[in-house]
């Protein structure tokens, strides 16, 4: 498997990006040393089937006081910057708003699971624009999108 931790994987990428430069200032910004690797390398070997899958690209281990996540729900593979309290940086409403897992089966039939809205894993609250705007503040135009964000997974055809 080749992570998703938003950097490049290619050390030629990292290069020509600038992400190696960032990787050795902050292992936020690093490949092999970032939170998502980590908890990659940890995790994946306990992975055993699709639905395992499916549950460890929402995994939020902020709440559990996962090592890897620094104490910052913006450090797991399904990250939640709102949840932002207690690290450096600002809570922001920004993250991890879906998932979309695919198999042989499912793809030779044109076929996905997808789910919706931000991870809830670990008791990690519901998403709901009005909450947010009461907290900060600040309004989030979401035309077409229901105030609250949480669905089941659902298979999608093509």
């Amino acid at each position: 498997y080749i992570p998703s931790i938003n950097t490049p994987a290619s050390n030629i990428m990292r290069n020509v990006t600038g992400e190696t430069w960032k990787g050795q200032a902050d292992p936020y910004w690093s490949y092999d040393n970032s939170s998502r690797y980590h908890i990659f390398a940890r995790d994946m070997p306990n992975v055993m089937n699709f639905e395992d899958f499916k549950q460890f690209t929402r995994y939020n281990g902020y709440l559990i006081n996962d090592p890897f996540s620094n104490e910052d729900p913006g450090q797991s593979i399904a990250s939640r910057y709102d949840q932002r309290t207690v690290c450096e940086r600002a809570p922001s409403p920004f993250g991890a708003i879906d998932s979309k897992c695919s198999r042989k089966e499912l793809a030779l039939n044109l076929q996905f699971d997808c789910v919706a809205g931000p991870t809830t894993d670990n008791g990690l609250p519901v998403w709901s624009f009005d909450e947010w705007t009461a907290k900060h503040g600040e309004v989030l135009v979401h035309e077409g999108i229901p105030d609250t964000v949480h669905f089941d997974w659902t298979t999608f055809a093509l």
